[in-house]
């Protein structure tokens, strides 16, 4: 009999997902589009998550590639993989129903097509779960900052997606926890403790935020990142052995139970930008997005 720690997960997540599964055409209502109420701004912001949407296709065939010996996992990767696209396709939809002249062009899609390099797989599981956590906020702000119905009720739905997600990708997490024990509490904790640390940066870091391909960003910022990745896995090193001897802190989280956001101070517009690419790759295409989506200097 297996025991818990070896027991596939995807054929249970595939059942979860498909049941709360929404499609194009029948759960929408297009027939609520208001024109008045989407500015020029907000259109340009939503073809910019429709191409952020699309580096799911990148992202697939690197979980595919790192993780070739975990068949669980990368039959998730066709879930995930399926809704993330979905997310791209529906925003496009969204464009050529109302504001065709920014529906992404092919060559605009495939401009997010790089090789992420290679990666330890915790780390990046790790980097991926917090991701999700943070579209999920991500898109619950966006639906309140927009103001047309129609694209509101769409981010809605994109925002339930990725707390599925990341419900899913913790129980890979706690999966992992089991098997490697002390091994993956510490790849969890010292990428945890990089996005957390404002120490550096004066701001939180976020997968968005960590770069995938060296030779996409100057060298000295990526030896920067591994640096203070192996500064805190040091520091936190020491400490392990006493935890492991405690509970996991980690508690199952069901597919669409993920905590609401705190909805004090100012909505901040969420900047997706990252995952897509240099904000300079998107001026040479001719895109030059808003100043309220540009990093904080």
């Amino acid at each position: 009999m297996k025991s818990p720690d070896n027991e596939m997960l995807y054929p249970e997540l595939f059942k979860a997902f498909e049941a709360v599964r929404w499609t194009i055409d029948a759960d929408i209502a297009w027939g609520k589009f208001d024109g008045a109420k989407l500015s020029g701004e907000q259109a340009l912001t939503i073809k910019m998550n429709a191409i952020t949407e699309w580096a799911a296709l990148p992202a697939t065939e690197m979980f595919l590639r790192d993780n070739r010996e975990d068949s669980d996992f990368c039959a998730f990767m066709s879930v995930w993989f399926y809704e993330e696209q979905k997310h791209s396709l529906v925003l496009m939809e969204y464009l050529r129903r109302f504001r065709p002249e920014l529906v992404p062009s092919e060559d605009e899609l495939h401009a997010v097509r790089f090789d992420f390099d290679p990666a330890p797989t915790l780390e990046t599981l790790m980097l991926h779960f917090c991701g999700e956590i943070r579209l999920n906020h991500w898109y619950r702000r966006a639906a309140q900052w927009h103001t047309e119905p129609v694209i509101k009720e769409i981010y809605d739905l994109i925002s339930r997606d990725e707390a599925r997600h990341g419900g899913a990708y913790l129980r890979y997490m706690k999966k992992a926890i089991g098997r490697s024990g002390d091994v993956a509490r510490t790849a969890f904790a010292k990428v945890g403790l990089l996005m957390a640390s404002s120490g550096r940066n004066r701001q939180p870091l976020h997968p968005t935020n960590l770069h995938v391909n060296k030779s996409l960003f100057p060298n000295d910022t990526v030896q920067s990142v591994a640096r203070a990745l192996a500064g805190f896995a040091d520091q936190f090193r020491p400490g392990m052995g006493s935890q492991s001897r405690q509970d996991d802190p980690a508690q199952p989280v069901e597919p669409v139970r993920i905590a609401d956001p705190d909805d004090s101070g100012p909505l901040p517009l969420p900047q997706a930008i990252g995952q897509a690419g240099r904000l300079s790759e998107l001026r040479a295409r001719g895109v030059d997005p808003p100043v309220s989506w540009r990093p904080a200097p």
